[in-house]
């Protein structure tokens, strides 16, 4: 938590200073120095939640094929019954 309320002061600092002319050569370098100690960590953060989403893709295809495949058994089994055909799925593709 108190990183957090360290990183919020900082960022307010800077666009207090932004916005009133402050120390804008030096909140203009410690924007920089920010960037530059802090890059590492955001690309390891964008390829972490690139990384979850191809996850989250993939159990979602699973979770779809799943389902096509309960609908077609059950099409099969009780084709009076089910209301309604695999045909009738719609599938993250089609949204």
């Amino acid at each position: 938590m108190k990183e957090y309320c360290d990183y919020q002061e900082i960022t307010e600092d800077i666009i207090f200073n932004l916005l009133h002319g402050i120390d804008e050569e030096e909140t203009e370098a410690r924007i920089e120095l920010y960037q530059t100690e802090n890059m590492q960590l955001i690309r390891e953060r964008q390829s972490h939640l690139a990384e979850e989403e191809r996850r989250i893709e993939m159990l979602i295809r699973h979770e779809q094929q799943a389902a096509l495949n309960l609908a077609q058994e059950l099409q099969v089994k009780f084709p009076s019954v089910c209301p309604f055909s695999p045909s009738q799925i719609v599938t993250r593709k089609e949204i």
